[in-house]
């Protein structure tokens, strides 16, 4: 009987962590640093009070992971051939970027050897190709067609 009881409380358990990290997400986003500790000691309170105690490490790695996917999500790559390159689209860019990406977006540059000239911005499931590459393909397509 108590090995059963164990075994129901294990499966009334089985993703409450996610759904744990999921409230502490939503309430927790866009709260100062004050509200953030109240919020972590009620939080703290309930589990405590709920007997769910044990999942609270499994609850701050669900709730990491949100961070990073929510950050990964508002950061816009552009790659370029040569970093002397930005020096003259910097400016254009960085207001199409907030244009087509939103204000939020945290903008990172990379040098990318691969590419002979041009840029490539990716972000969001969105990549725009301003490469040579892409320009001498699209060349390419409409000569043979």
């Amino acid at each position: 009987m108590v090995v059963r009881q164990k075994r129901l409380r294990f499966l009334s358990l089985t993703g409450m962590d996610k759904l744990y990290a999921r409230a502490l997400y939503e309430v927790s986003t866009g709260k100062s640093t004050h509200e953030l500790s109240k919020i972590a000691a009620n939080f703290f309170a309930l589990l405590k009070q709920k007997g769910h105690r044990r999942l609270l490490s499994k609850i701050l790695r669900r709730y990491e992971e949100m961070l990073r996917a929510t950050e990964a999500k508002n950061t816009v790559t552009i790659r370029l051939g040569h970093q002397s390159a930005l020096a003259g689209i910097q400016r254009e860019l960085t207001s199409e970027i907030k244009k087509v990406f939103g204000e939020g977006s945290k903008i990172e540059t990379r040098v990318d050897e691969k590419l002979i000239g041009g840029y490539l911005v990716e972000g969001n499931a969105l990549v725009i190709d301003r490469s040579h590459k892409n320009a001498l393909l699209t060349l390419f397509t409409t000569m043979i067609s």
